[in-house]
């Protein structure tokens, strides 16, 4: 009796480990990088050249780009106009660029564009961080 519970554990044991391992190979070779989607319905995918099954128009190659909507609470969760954020189901909104501020090394409160001079020492202006404010500057 302990014998076949010897045997039966083990053959329970190799194909176990065989059946991972052919799962784990098999899933390496089908990774697929490129997608497709509708330029109307963007939900709307396919890991293949086609037409949508909504409207029939030409599926387009996904580019990689960056989001353009981000949660405002989870700046990592990010997707696209109309979704919501997985964590806490706030919409999501548009990412703007950052501006890029030009202040005075001296006057903090001065600021202006690229080229711009301190209207107080006449300095060249320098970019301040894209973050921080001139009321933030402490010494």
């Amino acid at each position: 009796m302990k014998i076949l519970i010897i045997v039966l554990s083990l053959f329970f044991a190799i194909s176990t480990a065989a059946t991972a391992q052919a799962t784990s190979k098999s899933s390496k070779g089908e990774v697929q990088t490129t997608t497709y989607f509708c330029p109307m319905h963007p939900k709307e995918m396919s890991i293949k050249a086609g037409k949508c099954s909504k409207c029939g128009m030409v599926l387009t190659k996904n580019e990689t780009r960056k989001p353009d909507y981000a949660c405002p609470m989870h700046p990592k969760v990010t997707g696209n106009k109309g979704d919501n954020c997985s964590k806490c189901g706030m919409a999501l909104t548009k990412i703007e660029a950052p501006k890029i501020e030009y202040g005075c090394p001296m006057h903090p409160k001065v600021t202006g564009k690229e080229g711009d001079k301190c209207s107080k020492c006449a300095m060249a202006l320098t970019k301040v961080g894209v973050n921080q404010k001139s009321e933030d500057h402490k010494h």
